[in-house]
Parts: C-alpha cells; sequence; structure tokens
C-alpha cells in the first residue's frame, strides 16, 4: 500500500496492481486563505497564482531567486593545505555550468527557488545515463508532482502527472523512485515530505492588500473627483441638478479627474482635499500588509523599499544575507552535493554578493594586507591588477612579536639566567693554538699540491 500526499481530501482509490492505495490528509492546496469574511461565497478567494502577482510578493520572490541566481555556482575541492580550488574539469562541474539544453546556471537557480518560494518545494528531475551518471537537471512543475510512500518497505517515490509543456525528459504520467528526484522543500511542519509556503503565512495580507486596491480601483474609475468644487446659493431643481450631475460626471470623473468646472448663476468654486482620511488609511494599509509578507518571506523590509536607515550598506546586506538567502544557499549546495553523489564540495560564491563599493573595498584589503592576512598581490588580484615584484610574500612590521616570543622575554626578564663562567687561561692557549694550525694548515696543502704538480 501506498501513502499519496495530494492536493485532495483523504479517500481511497484502486491503484493498478488492484491494492489500496490511501490519500493523505497532508494537503498543499493551491487556495490560501479568504481575504475578509464571504469572499469564497463572491467567489473572490485569495489563490497562488494570483497571489503571486500581488506587487510585494513580487518583489520578494524575485529578489531573493535573482540573488541566488546571480552567484556562480561551482565544483571545488582541497588541496593539501585544506585550502579551496575551484574545479574546471570535471563531468559536474560542467553539469553545473549547463544544467539543461534550455537554461544557463542563473536560470535554473532561479526556477528552482520560484518553486520553493511559491509551493514550498522543488522537484528537480536527474536524467541519469546507462553508466549512471547525472547528464541533466531539470525542474519539475511542482503542482504536478505528488509524494508517495510504500507501506511495505517506507522507499519514497514520486508521482509525475503528464505535462506536454514540459521541456524536461518525463512528459507522460509515471512514478519514479526517490534517486531520480532533488526533493527541496521549506519549513515542512506538518509531515517531512511536505513544505509549506511562505505565501500560507502571508496569505491574509495578500488578500486584504489585493482587496484594499481593489476597492480603491473601483472608488477612483467611479466615483466624481474633481479638483474642486462649485457650489452656489441658488436654488436648483432636481431637473437641473440632474443635468448637471450628468454633465459633471462626463467631464470631471474618471481620466478627467481633476479639470476644473466652470459654471456661471453665481458659482463659487473651492479646493478639495486630494488626501481624504480613506486615503491615508489605504496607505497605512497597504503598508502593513508589505510588513508581513516580507516578514513571511525573512526578506528586510528595506530590501524593497531602498531605505536602509542608520545601517551602513554591508551591514545591510549582511542581515539580509543572514536572515533570508544563507539558508536557501545551504540547501540548494547540500542536496545538489548528494544528488549527484559527489565527496567534493559544490559551493554558491557568495562575494559577488557582499561585494562592497572601491572605497570600501581598498580600506578592507588595506587592513588585510597590514595585518599579514593577505600578500599585496593578493590583495591586487581581487582589484584585478597584475601582481609586482616582490609581492607574493605577506608582510608584518618588525616590532610584531609572537605571544610565544614574549613569553619567553618576559620570563628571561624575571627569572635571568646564570652568566657563563670565565674560560681559565690554559682554555685560552690551547684555544688559540687550535686557530694557528687551522690558519697554517691550508698553506702546507697548498705546498704539497705544487709538488705533486712538479
Amino acid at each position: 500500500m501506498i501513502n499519496f500526499f495530494k492536493n485532495k481530501s483523504a479517500k481511497k482509490e484502486a491503484p493498478s496492481d488492484g491494492g489500496t492505495v490511501e490519500k493523505s490528509a497532508v494537503t498543499n492546496s493551491s487556495l490560501i486563505h479568504e481575504p475578509f469574511t464571504g469572499a469564497w461565497q463572491m467567489n473572490r478567494e485569495v489563490m497562488r497564482n494570483e497571489s503571486t502577482h500581488y506587487y510585494a510578493v513580487y518583489a520578494c520572490m524575485s529578489l531573493i531567486s535573482q540573488d541566488i541566481g546571480k552567484l556562480p555556482l561551482g565544483l571545488y575541492d582541497t588541496d593539501s593545505n585544506g585550502i579551496l580550488h575551484e574545479i574546471e574539469r570535471d563531468s559536474i562541474a560542467d553539469l553545473l555550468r549547463r544544467p539543461n539544453s534550455y537554461q544557463t546556471t542563473k536560470q535554473f537557480v532561479e526556477s528552482w527557488m520560484y518553486s520553493k518560494l511559491s509551493r514550498g518545494n522543488a522537484y528537480v528531475y536527474k536524467v541519469i545515463d546507462v553508466g549512471g551518471k547525472v547528464t541533466e537537471l531539470h525542474v519539475l512543475n511542482p503542482d504536478l508532482v505528488t509524494v508517495l510512500i510504500s507501506e511495505t518497505d517506507q522507499e519514497i517515490y514520486y508521482q509525475i502527472s503528464a505535462d506536454s509543456q514540459s521541456l524536461a525528459a518525463v512528459t507522460d504520467a509515471t512514478t519514479i523512485p526517490a534517486r531520480y528526484i532533488i526533493h527541496d522543500r521549506m519549513n515542512a511542519f506538518r509531515h517531512p515530505l511536505i513544505g509549506i509556503s511562505p505565501l500560507s503565512a502571508a496569505g491574509y495580507s495578500v488578500g486584504a492588500g489585493s482587496e484594499a486596491m481593489r476597492t480603491q480601483q473601483s472608488f477612483y474609475q467611479n466615483k466624481a473627483r474633481p479638483g474642486g468644487l462649485l457650489t452656489t446659493p441658488n436654488h436648483i431643481s432636481d431637473e437641473v441638478a440632474k443635468i448637471l450631475k450628468q454633465r459633471w460626471n462626463d467631464e470631471y470623473s474618471g481620466n478627467k479627474s481633476g479639470r476644473t468646472a466652470i459654471l456661471g448663476d453665481g458659482l463659487t468654486y473651492q479646493n478639495v482635499e486630494m488626501m481624504s482620511a480613506q486615503d491615508s488609511q489605504m496607505i497605512q494599509l497597504l503598508e502593513m500588509t508589505e510588513k508581513q509578507i516580507c516578514t513571511a518571506f525573512h526578506v528586510p523590509l528595506s530590501m524593497l523599499t531602498g531605505d536602509s536607515g542608520s545601517k551602513s550598506i554591508q551591514a545591510h546586506y549582511q542581515s539580509y544575507f543572514q536572515g533570508c538567502l544563507q539558508n536557501h544557499i545551504t540547501d540548494i549546495e547540500t542536496l545538489l552535493r548528494d544528488g549527484l553523489d559527489t565527496k567534493k564540495k559544490i559551493r554558491f560564491d557568495v562575494d559577488d554578493l557582499m561585494r562592497l563599493d572601491k572605497s570600501s573595498q581598498i580600506d578592507y584589503l588595506d587592513k588585510a594586507v597590514g595585518a599579514g592576512v593577505m600578500s599585496p598581490n593578493e590583495a591586487r588580484l581581487k582589484l584585478n591588477l597584475v601582481p609586482v615584484i616582490g609581492g607574493d610574500t605577506p608582510y608584518l612590521q618588525i616590532q610584531n612579536h609572537s605571544l610565544a616570543a614574549l613569553a619567553i622575554r618576559d620570563e628571561q626578564m624575571i627569572n635571568p639566567p646564570e652568566p657563563e663562567p670565565e674560560p681559565e687561561e690554559e682554555d685560552v692557549t690551547a684555544a688559540m693554538l687550535a686557530l694557528l694550525n687551522d690558519e697554517e694548515k691550508p698553506e702546507e696543502e697548498a705546498e704539497e699540491e705544487n709538488k705533486n704538480e712538479i
């Protein structure tokens, strides 16, 4: 018997082998929440496809996906000193540079993240040749993948529905073992194999914001709102009022709002306050929903507004990296390493994300070289400058000493060593005779060599 985790309520159905298949009650429905009471009866539910069109959701998803996608992804190995070096010539390195025939690495990673953020799950299909080597990677449509668990041996399978528009090798409905799938999931609170999208937490905010914007749009489209009002102390009949109302709606509402009405018979003009209390509440509501959506995606609000406040640019991006991107980056690196079955390291180069401005970069390199962490040529390489003669060695100032050397010096100052005894006169005489013998010996050897030559 196999457990299905699919977007339907629990029920039983007969599989092809005649056994019983029970669908789990764990759901991952495309329906999120009602933005207000009665929205379901009015066909105004918030669907995932609609929620991704909301400006704050779109901004968060595209920001995260593009920031991770633009990071260079490579295969690395350590040398005898434990230093990581990128491997250029390797089948896995080639696969990371071109995961499939229709996507670059950036596009592939972005598709991975779009799927994970919008559905809570990303399914990457591995094309494996007869030799067991992975030759292609394809991100599948998460709505067409169902996780299956065999109740006999607890093996995991993935049921893929038919997808005529898929560019992957799988286009027909099939069930494949877990070794063909890289499954990335986030916030698997309900079940270890079912991830939950941030949209589930942001559903109410998306619904409230969307409804507020629809209401505001309807207000501006249907309500006459001129730049000013004309009043008269004279009595106006109902017939004249209807004519004026119709003329007013025709001339000063919709996209004609803001024009000045010119009428006679004692009419006076009054300015209309363009920012009403309702407008202020609308702005506050949109700001609140924007903040809540950013919280659900772990994106600092300043990344959307561009206002970093009192933080420096470096601290701003460091907070964004640690709070939002680092977890996703680690997941992709770990899953690719396991899925491609390699002992080498697969890593993103996060230096592109933390890239400093020139002034900050020079200050950083100056401190690194001055502290002996980098050699001058290593610092010049960071600036894309050619190496210079004598710049391959780290330098330190002469007054710098190691802690061990300072400890020995302090010990000698506290407990100075005993002075060596003065040599006796006989020892001095013997040493001088030995020195004279050493000086005469080369002359005797030279005379002996001359005799031999003669």
